[in-house]
């Protein structure tokens, strides 16, 4: 929603009091996703997954809604212990600041 904001912006040049009223909206759905993954005892993380497996309705109907939150608690988990930081991009990133 945002970029397509910024696009409209663009190449529209759209009323200041239409992109304020876009970026309230915007902030009224962020928020009702917030209250959605507290709802579900999912963290932001948790939530991005299970909204990706909910999105299939066999798997809704066979798993359950409890099974997809499993899902989800344990994919983040697995993402999280899997991940590792590519030393050559630190080094590189970090001889970014040395020279600014």
């Amino acid at each position: 929603m945002l970029e397509r904001l910024c696009v409209d912006t663009r190449t529209e040049g759209l009323e200041t009091a239409k992109i304020i009223e876009e970026l309230i909206q915007l902030a009224k759905d962020m928020r009702a996703a917030q209250q959605r993954g507290q709802d579900l005892g999912l963290t932001e993380d948790e939530l991005a997954f299970y909204d990706a497996l909910e999105t299939n309705d066999s798997a809704c109907a066979v798993l359950g809604d409890e099974t997809l939150r499993t899902i989800a608690r344990e994919l983040v988990e697995t993402v999280k212990r899997n991940t590792t930081i590519d030393g050559h991009s630190k080094k590189v990133f970090k001889r970014s600041f040395v020279c600014m």
